[in-house]
């Protein structure tokens, strides 16, 4: 089969079983990581490594992210192996065609994957139009400046520039969600599990976590948030 066929073959199927696929969006610092860190641990839905051109810190090695050279990245992407390819904040994102291929066979996997608000119209309603898209809000600017200042603390004009791009992707966020469906996920200070609660009655909605589970585990999903919640504030330190 050649190349063009099987990228054809790949993107069709990711397609049609792009409705187990969980795409996360919103600014930079807004806490996105906390709830995807829940979902993996709590449901076991499965996060996808990202390739990137950036320096990686501990947390995203752990993670199984995948750092290469900027010319390697452009490699991959000529050779189409490369899904959702992306620049932000100077640097180059994109995930794996053939993994998430790998992972959607199993009838049972549910994934999660990250994109940027602007590439919600044009790449992830097109490739994955079946997914559920949440978009993540922050209660106010503070709150944005006061995790990033925990994530990148010796490093002032890194804080700066995400800040400012956050503001850019809220307006993309509210001009995507005119023409695709996006369930806004308002964050609430001093309270790691509103976010999650809000997406897990979502995810119970739509039949992609069973309703013994979000029950069941009840108990423990305060402490569990806020054991996350410690552990990112340390993650980039």
């Amino acid at each position: 089969m050649s190349s063009h066929k099987k990228l054809n073959k790949n993107y069709r199927f990711i397609k049609n079983n792009s409705n187990r696929i969980v795409v996360f969006c919103g600014p930079s610092g807004v806490g996105k990581t906390l709830v995807i860190d829940y979902l993996s641990k709590r449901y076991r839905f499965k996060k996808i490594s990202s390739i990137t051109t950036k320096d990686l810190n501990k947390k995203e090695k752990k993670d199984g992210s995948i750092q290469v050279t900027p010319l390697k990245f452009k490699i991959l992407e000529t050779e189409s192996d490369l899904f959702m390819s992306v620049r932000n904040y100077g640097n180059a994102y994109a995930y794996s065609t053939k993994n998430i291929v790998e992972l959607l066979k199993n009838k049972n996997t549910i994934i999660i994957m990250e994109s940027p608000c602007s590439y919600i119209i044009n790449d992830v309603s097109i490739l994955m139009p079946k997914s559920i898209i949440f978009g993540f809000l922050p209660p106010n600017k503070n709150f944005i400046k006061s995790n990033l200042k925990k994530r990148d603390s010796e490093d002032y004009i890194k804080q700066k520039i995400r800040i400012k791009t956050g503001e850019v992707e809220k307006d993309y966020l509210y001009y995507a969600s005119k023409f695709v469906k996006i369930y806004k996920i308002l964050q609430k200070k001093n309270d790691p599990t509103y976010a999650i609660n809000q997406v897990e009655k979502i995810l119970l909605e739509k039949g992609l976590i069973g309703i013994n589970n979000i029950y069941e585990k009840r108990a423990s999903i305060e402490l569990t948030a806020l054991k996350y919640a410690a552990a990112n504030c340390q993650a980039e330190k």
